[in-house]
């Protein structure tokens, strides 16, 4: 997006938490990628969608709660979730008080491995690439609830030019028509269709 926009900008890899605030606070920054849900509407400028996902409660295969409501994951000893993510916000406006919380998912699903946490939320997509970086076959995890599906786009702060904002939007226009994102779904997320 941003070579097709003509924006030269750098990329950081930063713990989730400390890039989303960073992107609420300081002017001229994105955060790649965002779930985009009714409270965090008004606290970006959108680019997108780039990621259609389902917000999922994960077991392990084996053992794990039933969960036939929501309100029964709330009953587990921990549930883990990375900080300050959508799905966090989902449960603790749901009221959970069960959360424990980890700085990514891989962190997340290592502690689901190993028994520590009863349950994870974390997305489809992502568990696919997590289980992968973790050396462990994503079947060992089981989908027990979708908590929500969601869409995510690259947030820019509210402090970027609306010029740039257009031209990041243009960018991905063009790359939906022309193929070149559905080429990066090959490559980076084989089986998932684009937005």
């Amino acid at each position: 997006i941003m070579p097709r926009a003509g924006i030269q900008a750098s990329i950081e890899v930063v713990p989730w938490a400390r890039g989303y605030r960073t992107v609420l606070t300081t002017p001229n920054t994105g955060l790649f990628v965002t779930a985009r849900t009714p409270q965090r509407e008004a606290a970006f400028r959108w680019v997108g969608p780039l990621v259609r996902t389902q917000g999922m409660l994960y077991g392990r295969r084996g053992d794990f709660p039933l969960i036939g409501v929501l309100e029964d994951a709330a009953k587990v000893d921990k549930l883990a979730v990375p900080h300050d993510w959508y799905l966090q916000q989902i449960l603790e406006n749901a009221g959970f008080k069960n959360l424990h919380f980890v700085v990514t998912p891989l962190k997340a699903l290592q502690l689901l491995h190993l028994g520590r946490v009863a349950l994870v939320a974390i997305d489809d997509v992502n568990l696919e690439v997590t289980a992968r970086e973790l050396s462990v076959d994503a079947s060992e995890f089981v989908p027990l609830y979708r908590v929500a599906e969601s869409h995510h786009y690259l947030a820019l702060s509210l402090g970027t030019p609306e010029p740039v904002v257009q031209a990041c939007r243009k960018a991905l226009e063009t790359m939906k028509a022309d193929g070149t994102l559905a080429q990066l779904y090959r490559r980076w997320l084989p089986g998932v269709a684009p937005p």
